[in-house]
């Protein structure tokens, strides 16, 4: 299961998408999202789907989600994966 989360930022600047500190929660697949939001205790319903499949959290469910498996990135391998996904990044995205 490959599930990803971004660095916590500070978000006020985008009140209506996200709380003052947020993240994201990514995955491969929406299964994998499914899943794994449910094991971490999060509504399925939240997530959205996407080329890259993803949910919002907030400080504590960022933690949540670290100790749950969540693989730490850094913000531009969010881009490296969307990129990926299109075929315009050829180099494989290595897990930081």
């Amino acid at each position: 299961m490959s599930v990803y989360v971004d660095p916590l930022l500070d978000t006020r600047q985008y009140p209506r998408f996200m709380p003052s500190k947020g993240c994201h929660l990514l995955a491969d697949t929406w299964e994998e999202l499914i899943a794994f939001m449910r094991k971490i205790g999060l509504e399925p319903s939240w997530a959205r789907r996407s080329p890259l499949h993803h949910t919002t959290l907030t400080e504590p469910q960022r933690l949540a989600a670290i100790q749950a498996g969540a693989i730490q990135i850094e913000a531009y391998r969010v881009s490296q994966m969307l990129l990926a996904k299109f075929g315009l990044y050829d180099q494989e995205v290595r897990r930081a």
